[in-house]
């Protein structure tokens, strides 16, 4: 038996698996990464295998402020970045930190449909399904209105409204505001600022999961702004006290809201390295955590690793990974178009689908809604009565999964990545689809 050595071993090589989130083999950027391992250790590369600074190498934070300041065209510090290591643990720290769900947090609001691996997280970490609430979304992302309503009502019924001391959360949200997993929506920027002030009015932390953000595929246009910097510019007197001016009562916890950052989609999940972004006082709660005073930087080492690609050339203000970026934009830019939206075009679209809410611009998915009556349940049986020669993903498993709720619209539709495999995979993928959809169809009949 053959030890596995990635978490995709499993796939077998006659199966297309277009559910697969990850980076395919030629997007991994081995040959700069061994080049960066070896200026990491000179002169002084002892420091990096030992306890790094809680927060993170400071050099690194740096450089890593820099490249997120370029990306966003936006001024980012570093005295707002704290390393993690990689988005879903940082999840699960965050929870930890600065949430109780037995007693305080009451509640976990999730943009509907949302990552469907969130699920277990927030279970592992107490909460019940009966405590989780889904939010729904439009072409414009997350229904702020929706959830401000929802939220109002639980404070009129709430026994008391006050800040607790240490510090924890009444409610959490979390999010994909760019490019969301499964629907690729983008949250607009009239609501990324309206969840900022619904969140300071009902003591909400809201977490969001930015991973995909630097994965713009349309040239020239601007990454959107992060919903954090908006919670950043608000203005930071009185941040311990509680304040009242009409529609807006600021909660004063020092931030309502953290942006959830990895390398993991923009070089290689197998680094274990991301960061979080937040007020300073947010930051600092982080930074005299057990789990950060205990073991130092949860990435010291890979960070380290990473710093050459940070550091722009003698004769070029680009950085390596500026560069590597750059290139993985213009291949996921094509995989988009020439794998699946043009294959879709041709061979699902005549069976009923369509791609919702738009072509994305962004990411790594393409949200494909079914014809009418056909569930991605029913899809996927039929895969597996064809040899599973193609997976995706089925709509079901995004559905926020509130306790008496059902699954609603989600199982309708099938979430489809484009980063896996390349152009040649990608459309025979569809074209299986496009197979097994129809013999279902007649099946039907």
């Amino acid at each position: 038996m053959s030890v596995p050595k990635t978490l995709f071993d499993h796939i077998g090589e006659e199966t297309i698996d277009l559910n697969v989130g990850a980076p395919s083999v030629d997007l991994l950027p081995i040959r700069i990464l061994q080049e960066a391992a070896v200026k990491a250790f000179e002169p002084e590369g002892w420091s990096i295998i030992q306890y790094g600074p809680k927060r993170g190498d400071g050099e690194f934070l740096d450089a890593l402020a820099a490249f997120l300041s370029r990306q966003y065209s936006d001024q980012i510090q570093s005295q707002n970045l704290c390393l993690t290591s990689g988005a879903s643990q940082s999840l699960a720290n965050l929870i930890t930190f600065f949430a109780s769900p037995s007693t305080r947090t009451s509640r976990v609001f999730l943009q509907n449909p949302t990552y469907f691996l969130v699920f277990q997280i927030l279970l592992d970490a107490g909460y019940t399904r009966s405590q989780l609430v889904a939010v729904p979304e439009d072409a414009d992302g997350l229904c702020v209105s929706h959830l401000e309503v929802i939220l109002s009502q639980l404070e009129s019924e709430a026994d008391s409204t006050e800040i607790t001391p240490d510090g924890r959360f009444r409610h959490l949200i979390y999010c994909v505001p760019t490019f969301a997993n499964p629907s690729t929506t983008t949250l607009s920027s009239a609501r990324r600022r309206e969840l900022v002030r619904v969140a300071r009015r009902y003591d909400v932390l809201v977490i969001c999961d930015d991973v995909y953000d630097c994965l713009m595929y349309d040239e020239g246009v601007a990454v959107p702004r992060r919903v954090v910097a908006f919670d950043l510019e608000e203005d930071r007197l009185n941040d311990s006290a509680v304040r009242e001016d009409g529609a807006e009562r600021y909660r004063g916890k020092g931030g309502n809201v953290v942006s959830n950052g990895t390398f993991s989609k923009i070089i290689g999940p197998g680094l274990r390295c991301g960061w979080v972004e937040g007020r300073a006082e947010l930051i600092r709660r982080i930074e005299v955590s057990g789990v950060y005073v205990s073991g130092g930087s949860p990435s010291h080492l890979s960070s380290c690793l990473l710093l050459p690609l940070l550091h722009p050339s003698a004769t070029n203000s680009l950085t390596p990974l500026d560069f590597h970026l750059s290139r993985t934009r213009s291949i996921l830019r094509h995989r988009l178009h020439a794998g699946l939206l043009t294959p879709i075009q041709d061979l699902l679209v005549p069976l009923g689908c369509t791609v919702w809410p738009a072509a994305p611009r962004g990411g790594y998915f393409v949200w494909v809604r079914l014809p009418e009556g056909v569930t991605s349940r029913a899809l996927s049986d039929e895969a597996g009565r064809q040899g599973r020669v193609v997976n995706f993903g089925v709509g079901h498993k995004f559905a926020v999964p509130e306790e008496g709720a059902g699954e609603g619209e989600a199982d309708q539709f099938v979430r489809l990545c484009f980063a896996y495999y390349d152009e040649e995979k990608l459309r025979e993928g569809v074209r299986r689809l496009a197979t097994c959809l129809a013999q279902l169809q007649v099946t039907e009949v």
